[in-house]
């Protein structure tokens, strides 16, 4: 293989014995150096390792070898030709790395037998073991040899140029795993600084977590002792659910009372209205007289401020004209039916006498009344029936002295005021 010359025959170059003829029959296995030259370098090359080789060689010449494989290769194919130290060494080493196919080999009587045990083995993959057993078989003819020689130069050429092609391709991956494996470090290092914040984030949720749960312990803990003071002051007043359901029931009724207040005022409105649109007229004398003793037997106000708290709405006119005739201001509130009950306290302050008319407004603002009057000493009258008889009665038991000294006064000017329309003709 080696130094063969591919024009000519591979058996003239097969060993020959002393005297110059081929050695190939026998009934014993053949030596290293008895099968022929032609078949030394594909055995050596073939079916032992060149780091054994190298180890063997070594041993044998007691030292170490500086050739490359090359060299090494072809010293010992020329050493094989004979019998000496490194063609036993070799021999001995091949005898026993190959002995279970030499075993398989041993039965086989023909050259026929030998070559298609061997493509056989060689096509499971098994070639170094069967090309010894093969070449080294006493049945094995020259043909049968220089056939497995051929394909044996073949199988190397052929191996050789994939091994080159498979020395690109790996090399090639190598280049592409050096890149990949650059990728994989960025990857790495980002994914290590992404599970980093991740667990930071979820140290900040724990700790997050924590807390919220001692807050929801402490509240939980807080309505216990609420539930607990609760039953307490249930224990301390036995009738509070009693109570709370009474107010309950006032505000229900302070309610409707409300709305039914808002439907007389209504009604009362739709009532002047109708009124009105009849034109319904009383006997002028006879209003006008009562108007005189009315106005004659009011006290005289001088000037004072006069508020009323709740009423009919229907009745603020004929209010506010009675205040006017004694000669006081008047103010007006509803009570909270309709005006805001911030507004309240400020017609309060300013007004020197107050008539709240009790029937007619809300419970709060009978008490807000109530209190303002009591806390800064203002002059308070409640009438339960709103009217204005009831407020003239009130005006005149408050001030008695006035209505006694101007009684006469006031009646003897509604009647001058009035004797030419009694005296009138028909």
């Amino acid at each position: 293989m080696c130094d063969l010359d591919a024009q000519q025959p591979l058996v003239p170059h097969f060993a020959r014995d002393p005297k110059g003829v081929l050695n190939l029959s026998g009934k014993h296995r053949r030596k290293l150096w008895e099968i022929p030259e032609g078949c030394h370098c594909p055995v050596i090359g073939v079916c032992i390792p060149l780091p054994v080789l190298r180890a063997l060689v070594n041993k044998a010449l007691r030292g170490r070898t500086v050739g490359d494989d090359y060299e090494l290769h072809v010293g010992a194919v020329s050493e094989c030709r004979f019998k000496n130290r490194i063609s036993e060494a070799i021999q001995a080493d091949l005898e026993q790395r190959h002995a279970q196919m030499i075993h398989r080999f041993r039965a086989l009587q023909s050259s026929e037998a030998i070559l298609s045990a061997w493509l056989d083995e060689e096509a499971r993959g098994h070639m170094a073991g069967a090309l010894w057993a093969a070449v080294t078989h006493p049945a094995c003819c020259a043909q049968t040899l220089e056939l497995i020689c051929r394909r044996v130069h073949m199988i190397q050429h052929q191996a050789g140029a994939c091994a080159r092609t498979d020395r690109l391709q790996v090399e090639a991956l190598l280049r592409e795993n050096k890149v990949l494996a650059a990728e994989l470090g960025k990857v790495q290092t980002r994914f290590t600084e992404f599970v980093a914040e991740k667990q930071a984030e979820l140290d900040s949720l724990h700790s997050m977590q924590g807390h919220l749960q001692g807050q929801l312990a402490a509240r939980e803990h807080t309505i216990v002792a609420l539930q607990r003071e609760m039953a307490a002051w249930r224990e301390q007043v036995p009738d509070l659910d009693t109570r709370q359901r009474l107010a309950e029931r006032v505000a229900d009724l302070e309610s409707r009372l409300r709305d039914r207040h808002t439907q007389i005022l209504q009604l009362e409105r739709e009532l002047s209205v109708v009124l009105r649109r009849v034109n319904v007229s009383f006997p002028v004398q006879d209003e006008e007289r009562e108007e005189d003793e009315a106005v004659a037997s009011l006290p005289a106000l001088s000037e004072k401020k006069v508020m009323c708290v709740g009423g009919r709405g229907g009745l603020v006119a004929a209010y506010r004209q009675l205040i006017q005739r004694a000669g006081g201001s008047f103010a007006f509130h509803d009570g909270g039916v309709e005006q805001n009950l911030n507004q309240l306290e400020p017609g309060l302050a300013a007004a020197d006498l107050v008539i709240c008319q009790t029937g007619c407004i809300s419970h709060d603002a009978y008490w807000r009344v109530k209190d303002f009057c009591k806390r800064t000493g203002k002059q308070c009258v409640f009438v339960e029936r709103p009217g204005k008889a009831s407020l003239q009665r009130v005006l005149v038991q408050l001030f008695p002295h006035h209505a006694e000294k101007d009684n006469q006064t006031h009646f003897q000017e509604a009647r001058d005021a009035h004797a030419p329309l009694a005296h009138s003709p028909g």
